[in-house]
């Protein structure tokens, strides 16, 4: 509900999201109240005054007082106050000198550095402007504030927080999160096609974008700091330079946004979406992916014990046991196995055991088995890593496309 907040004069501002349906929000006390004291336990913030001052889209929309500051939010110490009477002057405290009033229903277009609302991760958010314009206030590695004007997106934090930023801000996030930063440009400038058409298919389709692989992973500024420390600022400027440079484009397949399906690894070869997902789509068919072979993460083998994978299989696995490939997909992955007696696609095995992908081989060896793995993930659409390679080898971010999802094309 709420998707930012700032402190003026040490004053909380929360800003709701524009999105939210208002409904019976504040005839339900009880959830008003929870949702406010989630939000401050969440964001671990420090309230020094009892008023709690709401927004939405810019507009002041009423304040919360709180009668005694030392207790817990609670129905006996809380009270909603429709609108604001005063006008509200804000400064920032970014050095900036500049004032902006605020006054009672008056809606604020954002056009300059003032009065910028943080998230959880003191990373600018966006707001909604006037004339249903969309801008994003997004932060370079110089403390500077740039304002594009473009689309946003709304992601859902796994942290329980909802977010609303830009979709170039939110395709480098996905881009950091989703493929290493080392990466040849040109691989990076593919992926970021992809991430951006991802969002905007699911934006389209009105489905919930996430920061996990449920969707897209995504990570904000902050992470990328922590996962990359002292290269952060060559790292992050290198993925802006690979999504500034494709600003826009996405990926088309007779007029309309593609699945756009994508995978770290596979054993040489790409899976056709209907061998693994039962859904036939013409340009997510097998391909070659010869690099593949040569990343560090194409083989692995782990060791299990029978009776883990009796257990996790639904079966009586053996010393004695007999295992047998029945069938392989398009891409050479195994479709259907018997593994004492029992037919599973492999598809089922790999989930079962949590392997690395369906092209495995099982040798058992007493009370264990040794199971080796070729390529890593679901094997359909783009490989990471065999985009990397053909980009190493002098292959464009087009080409790399049109390889990976045949018949698609570029658009803006």
């Amino acid at each position: 509900m709420f998707v930012s907040h700032m402190f003026k004069d040490d004053i909380l501002y929360l800003e709701i999201d524009v999105n939210y349906e208002f409904g019976d929000f504040f005839k339900n006390g009880n959830k008003f109240i929870d949702e406010v004291k989630n939000y401050i336990s969440q964001m671990k913030l420090k309230l020094k005054k009892g008023k709690i001052i709401l927004t939405c889209g810019g507009v002041i929309i009423g304040s919360i007082i709180l009668t005694n500051i030392n207790s817990p939010i609670s129905n006996e110490n809380i009270k909603y106050v429709p609108s604001l009477k005063n006008e509200v002057t804000f400064a920032l405290d970014n050095n900036v000198n500049e004032e902006t009033t605020i006054k009672p229903e008056e809606n604020i277009e954002v056009k300059d550095k003032e009065n910028n609302f943080v998230n959880e991760n003191n990373v600018n958010t966006p707001k909604q402007a006037v004339n249903n314009k969309s801008y994003s206030e997004n932060q370079n590695t110089n403390n500077q504030v740039t304002i594009p004007s473009g689309p946003t997106v709304i992601v859902h934090r796994s942290n329980g927080s909802v977010i609303t930023i830009g979709l170039e801000e939110y395709v480098i996030g996905v881009v950091a999160a989703e493929m290493p930063a080392s990466f040849n440009i040109e691989a990076l400038k593919a992926q970021s096609i992809l991430a951006r058409t991802y969002a905007l298919k699911a934006t389209s389709t009105g489905k919930m974008l996430t920061d996990t692989v449920s969707t897209q992973a995504y990570i904000d500024t902050n992470q990328m700091r922590n996962n990359w420390g002292s290269s952060f600022d060559t790292y992050y400027n290198k993925i802006k330079s690979a999504v500034e440079s494709t600003n826009g484009l996405y990926l088309s397949y007779n007029g309309t946004y593609i699945e756009a399906l994508y995978h770290s690894t596979n054993n040489g070869k790409t899976e056709s979406s209907l061998d693994v997902f039962g859904n036939y789509y013409p340009y997510l068919i097998s391909v070659s992916s010869d690099y593949d072979k040569n990343a560090s993460s194409y083989l692995r083998t782990i060791s299990m014990d029978l009776n883990t994978i009796s257990s996790k299989l639904g079966i009586n696995l053996t010393p004695e046991s007999l295992i047998e490939v029945i069938s392989y997909t398009d891409g050479t992955n195994i479709k259907e196995i018997n593994i004492a007696g029992s037919t599973f696609t492999g598809r089922q095995v790999r989930e079962a055991l949590g392997l690395r992908s369906a092209d495995f081989d099982i040798i058992i060896n007493g009370n264990n088995a040794s199971i080796t793995t070729r390529g890593y993930g679901h094997g359909v659409g783009m490989s990471q890593y065999g985009a990397n390679g053909m980009a190493n080898a002098g292959y464009d971010y087009q080409s790399i496309l049109s390889h990976y999802y045949p018949g698609t094309a570029i658009k803006k």
